[in-house]
């Protein structure tokens, strides 16, 4: 029962304008889309960065075993790759949100003139 309690208020921790949003129209889409992208990536760094913290807790932790003391190192090491990798493709989807779809920051479609 904890399970699926746990399961929906992370739901809606992650996702909070999602609880009770209604998309109208085509602009409502990219909105969503958008704000769905910046979710996603701001839970993949908090991932990224505990991932980090854990491999330098295991490196500090194991000081004196050299064999754990390098699986430490690697989790770090990898961890500076997911960096590097996570930078590069968040730099992709903001060029292709706005530059090819036209979705900016707020939320409004560039090509729309009153």
């Amino acid at each position: 029962m904890f399970k699926y309690f746990f399961f929906a208020v992370s739901l809606v921790a992650i996702f909070p304008s999602r609880a009770s949003a209604v998309v109208t129209d085509i602009f409502g889409v990219q909105v969503l889309m958008y704000q769905l992208i910046n979710r996603l990536a701001a839970l993949a760094w908090a991932a990224l960065f505990a991932f980090f913290v854990f491999g330098v807790v295991k490196y500090i932790k194991n000081a004196d075993d050299s064999a754990e003391r390098e699986k430490g190192r690697q989790f770090m090491l990898w961890a500076i790759i997911c960096f590097t990798v996570l930078v590069s493709i968040w730099a992709i989807v903001t060029w292709l949100l706005s530059d090819t779809l036209g979705i900016t920051v707020g939320g409004t479609p560039t090509f729309i003139e009153d």
